[in-house]
């Protein structure tokens, strides 16, 4: 049986970049992770802004609040979620239960943003041109790889 409990830490940017919410529009990410990645991204996001120290968590509980069953098996919904955030760099396993969360989002690669439809596409490109007309530019997504802040814990 895996798991229960899921030790939370917020992923700090080595470069300093700051950590305020992501400029991202979720709607960009959300087919690119899948609806069950997504929704639990911005709970464990939520979750570090509200304290930002270290949580515990219980997996068995945050499964059920996400509608995503129990976690009963290693195949879980709430598993399969936690290792897409992982396979797309948004969240990375530390040590043995530990789970570091980025809360500042960069935005998507060329190649994610290609597998989207072209709709999507165009309307990403408008926001990013919006945002380059108000010289707010966000972190590329090719930037340096964060690693977990360790003052904390």
């Amino acid at each position: 049986m895996p798991a229960t409990q899921l030790h939370l830490i917020r992923w700090v940017d080595p470069a300093g970049a700051a950590e305020e919410d992501a400029r991202h529009p979720d709607w960009i990410w959300l087919p690119i992770l899948g609806p069950s990645a997504m929704l639990l991204l911005l709970r464990l996001q939520a979750l570090l802004q509200v304290d930002p120290k270290p949580q515990l968590i219980d997996l068995h509980v945050m499964s059920q609040t996400l509608g995503l069953g129990t976690c009963d098996s290693k195949h879980a919904p709430i598993f399969r979620a936690m290792s897409r955030l992982v396979h797309f760099g948004l969240a990375k396993r530390m040590a043995a239960g530990q789970l570091a969360v980025r809360c500042r989002v960069a935005d998507p690669s060329p190649h994610q943003l290609s597998g989207l439809t072209l709709p999507l596409q165009s309307a990403y490109r408008d926001v990013l041109l919006r945002r380059e007309r108000a010289g707010d530019r966000d972190l590329p997504a090719s930037g340096p790889s964060p690693r977990a802040d360790p003052t904390i814990g």
